[in-house]
């Protein structure tokens, strides 16, 4: 800081000539002073920008892909087929209608083909009467697709007959916890959490880091979910991995370890070169850190050019 007191400035009133003296040096003292202040604000005490984070040779190569090579959409087109051809054979099936609807939700998530979704409900709703709506399980992907849709009471109503038919409760108790954390009900999530019994699995730490995010601890809700990324980090669930890993990018970010976020990110990309989400974490820091509007554009208009989905 630079300080220069003015009140050591001598100042008389002996006669009116000294006066007038006096008082023109000190509006040229005034003016200097002014100027002083102006540069210093201007150069001087500006801050150091901070160094650049993100950079195009990290993650160019991610943008240089076309959907239709996407193994992931491969793979779901793929069993799509399988599906049908089962489907088409006995279509009665409730198992053959809710592995295609699974793929449908799934393929969703990836391309943002609202189409998919909207099918996908109706196959679930197919298997629900077929049934007599005596799976929980069937209600738990009706409950998915309307969280997914932000229909966050319809949710939590096909819970309510999940709970009520008392299979699989775990999962219940676990869905029932993100939709009260999407609906303001936070103050229910401790209870639910601690009714799980595993409180060393995935499930349970990310949930759990959630909560801690949500009461104002970020520094618990940082360990937590690092810990629930330690149990999934060596098992095939690329999937499952990527989840967790954009995740403990999203709360670094909240924390100010912009650098941890975007190496989370990137780690994310060589698991899955295809994870878009990761991608849209590199535009956020690229355009709010590094003020790179250009390089933030860049990534966003590639997206835009993969997917449907609105948050573009």
């Amino acid at each position: 800081m630079y300080s220069i007191s003015i009140l050591s400035y001598p100042l008389t009133f002996e006669t009116p000539c000294i006066f007038k003296l006096q008082t023109q040096n000190i509006m040229k003292y005034y003016i200097i002073l002014f100027g002083t202040l102006l540069f210093l604000g201007l150069f001087g005490c500006t801050p150091f920008t901070e160094q650049k984070i993100t950079h195009p040779e990290d993650y160019s190569r991610f943008l240089n892909y076309d959907k239709k090579t996407n193994k992931n959409l491969s793979h779901i087109d793929e069993g799509l087929i399988f599906w049908e051809a089962k489907i088409k054979d006995q279509p009665n099936s409730h198992l053959y209608l809710l592995k295609k609807s699974d793929l449908l939700a799934k393929r969703f998530r990836i391309s943002g083909n609202v189409e998919d979704l909207l099918v996908s409900d109706s196959l679930l709703n197919i298997a629900n009467k077929i049934t007599k709506g005596k799976y929980a399980n069937i209600y738990h992907r009706m409950s998915t697709n309307a969280i997914t849709k932000h229909q966050f009471r319809k949710a939590r109503q096909f819970l309510q007959e999940a709970s009520k038919l008392g299979e699989n409760k775990q999962t219940t108790l676990l869905m029932t916890f993100d939709v009260d954390m999407e609906t303001g009900y936070q103050q229910y999530g401790d209870d639910h959490l601690s009714r799980i019994g595993n409180k060393n699995s995935f499930d349970y730490l990310f949930r759990y880091a959630q909560y801690m995010d949500h009461t104002g601890k970020l520094d618990s809700a940082i360990y937590f979910i690092e810990k629930a990324m330690d149990r999934v980090k060596n098992e095939k669930n690329v999937s499952l991995q990527c989840w967790a890993l954009t995740n403990l990018g999203d709360m670094y970010g909240h924390n100010n370890q912009v650098s941890e976020a975007y190496q989370c990110y990137l780690n994310t990309l060589n698991l899955d070169p295809y994870y878009a989400y990761a991608l849209k974490g590199i535009a956020k820091i690229a355009y709010a850190h590094d003020l790179d509007i250009v390089a933030s554009n860049e990534i966003i208009d590639f997206l835009h050019s993969q997917y449907n989905w609105p948050d573009l």
